[in-house]
């Protein structure tokens, strides 16, 4: 009997770490993260630029606005979606207990800034999707340095 019936599903994707689309909070020093939440963003052909500098005015905002918690960006190179953004908190209730990126930059930039970024932001993505999870480092492979 074949335990392929066990994979609900499965997909292969390549992402290119960004950091000009990442922004690095001082709250997220952490030994063992409980949660982790990843957002894909599929963006309109033709608005990958356009997309880019909206995100680097949002890293600018988050630093203004000094949030202490971050993200990692990446670029989608194979897969679903266009750029992949993900968070770490020590559990789902912390990380929902954070302010959300509206609050942030309504904090950085005023309603109205907020209310503008939001809106262009918002004109370069065709569809989102949000997943939350919790990492496996019991089915983890972390490689060493070269020889071990």
């Amino acid at each position: 009997m074949s335990k392929m019936h066990l994979i609900k599903s499965h997909s292969r994707e390549l992402f290119r770490i960004r950091p000009e689309l990442s922004y690095s909070g001082e709250g997220d020093a952490m030994a063992t993260p409980g949660f982790i939440r990843i957002n894909v963003h599929y963006v309109r052909p033709g608005m990958e630029e356009r997309y880019e500098a909206v995100i680097k005015q949002v890293v600018e905002a988050f630093a203004r606005a000094r949030q202490p918690h971050g993200w990692d960006g990446y670029s989608v190179e194979f897969g679903e979606g266009s750029y992949v953004f993900t968070s770490i908190a020590g559990s789902a209730a912390e990380y929902y207990e954070r302010p959300t990126a509206p609050q942030v930059l309504t904090k950085a930039l005023g309603e109205e800034g907020a209310g503008k970024l939001l809106a262009e932001w918002r004109e370069c993505i065709s569809q989102t999707d949000t997943r939350a999870s919790r990492p496996r480092f019991d089915l983890s492979f972390v490689a060493g340095p070269a020889g071990q």
